[in-house]
């Protein structure tokens, strides 16, 4: 039966290599949405910081009793950050703008604040998701 669907296919111009390409392709897009990063609802908070895209330091919020502030010098340019039990936020920074300060402490999933003079991304991941929004849109 399988033979014979085949012969069909392959009367049509669909070879047997596109059948199992196509097999593949479905499967991973299956094993795609199932193992997504973003489908995870971990419930540890971490405040992950990234320089030039590469993750520099990744802290545990929720394991955090007393706040306390860690500097970060990078290219000569300094800049601290103060971690709270699930929250973060920079306090100083080099730049002139001083936009990563103003912006204060980040709480949620998928939170972030940047700064972009000294290429510093400061995002919240895990955590439990907020049950009033569906999506956040910047």
């Amino acid at each position: 039966m399988i033979k014979d669907r085949l012969t069909e296919l392959n009367k049509a111009g669909i070879k047997k290599g596109d059948v199992i390409i196509a097999l593949i392709l479905v499967l991973a897009s299956f094993l795609a949405l199932l193992y997504s990063p973003g489908s995870s609802d971990s419930t540890e908070k971490y405040a992950i910081l990234y320089h030039k895209g590469e993750e520099i330091d990744r802290i545990n919020l929720d394991s955090i009793d007393n706040p306390y502030e860690k500097p970060y010098i990078l290219n000569g340019l300094k800049a601290i950050i103060r971690y709270e039990k699930g929250s973060a936020a920079f306090i100083y920074s080099d730049c002139r703008d001083k936009l990563c300060i103003e912006r204060g402490q980040i709480k949620g999933q998928a939170d972030a604040s940047v700064c972009l003079p000294l290429n510093l991304v400061l995002i919240i991941e895990g955590g439990e998701r907020e049950k009033d929004m569906d999506a956040v849109v910047y």
